[in-house]
């Protein structure tokens, strides 16, 4: 895949300069190629418009070298956000107790779809209290996760 090319030339580079990947992303739309970045700083503070900026002149540059994309492609670095989509356990690990927004592969109690508060995270299974239900998912089963914007995850996120 693209992405794993591309991380292999950018993610060294990245981490020197204290970020993290996490996500990379490239895709068409409307006849247009974008490859998407999403990066946290290391240091756990919030990813800055200058942190932005610093990263994509780094990336820009790393790429015009490699050139691992033949075709032309419209770069964008960004955080991943307030309400960033989830995608491994340690992702969802960092989170617990925050609301969750999930869709599963395979219904789960006759619903794909679900909202509700992250309540543990194993290995191999994320554990989520909808209303009075608490559900067990196998991370296998989710097809997306995004945090759902809530004041409880406003707070966490300015500390």
């Amino acid at each position: 895949m693209i992405e794993d090319k591309i991380i292999g030339i950018i993610a060294t580079p990245l981490e020197l300069e204290g970020y993290e990947i996490y996500r990379i992303k490239f895709f068409e739309y409307k006849n247009r190629n974008t490859l998407q970045i999403m990066l946290e700083r290391k240091d756990g503070q919030a990813v800055t418009i200058d942190d932005c900026e610093k990263a994509s002149n780094l990336v820009s540059v790393l790429l015009d070298v490699e050139d691992p994309i033949e075709a032309e492609y419209h770069l964008e670095v960004s955080s991943p956000g307030i309400d960033r989509p989830l995608l491994k356990p340690e992702h969802y690990k960092k989170f617990i107790g925050q609301r969750v927004k999930l869709q599963t592969v395979v219904p789960v109690n006759n619903s794909r779809k679900f909202v509700g508060d992250i309540i543990e995270v194993k290995e191999n299974i994320i554990t989520i209290k909808c209303g009075k239900e608490t559900l067990d998912i196998e991370y296998s089963n989710i097809a997306s996760g995004n945090l759902v914007l809530t004041d409880r995850l406003i707070k966490l996120m300015q500390q």
